[in-house]
């Protein structure tokens, strides 16, 4: 919940900061090009770009990492439960049958 919160109010400061900037940006002394707005909206979208390509990147590592731990955790526990099996029969418990 705290996330989405988080996100709505991010987007929502975005857009305001975009109804803020769009205006000083494209100016009408620099009209019919607007070679300086074009070069600004180029450089913030080369930036987002970049900044999602990272966050891609970042999260596929983070996600790789973490599923080794998990697969390496799942190891540990089966060889557990084979040194539990192994000991109880070694022992005669009488509970292999629940193995």
């Amino acid at each position: 919940m705290r996330h989405s919160v988080f996100a709505t109010a991010l987007i929502s400061a975005a857009f305001c900061i975009g109804s803020i900037l769009g205006p000083q940006t494209f100016q009408a002394k620099d009209e019919p090009e607007y070679i300086p707005a074009k070069i600004t909206v180029l450089a913030t979208q080369s930036a987002a770009i970049m900044v999602a390509i990272t966050a891609r990147l970042y999260y596929g590592w983070q996600n790789s990492r973490r599923e080794k731990m998990v697969v390496t955790h799942k190891a540990t526990k089966d060889v557990e439960w084979m040194n539990c099996k192994s000991i109880c029969s070694t022992l005669g418990t009488g509970i292999n049958h629940v193995f």
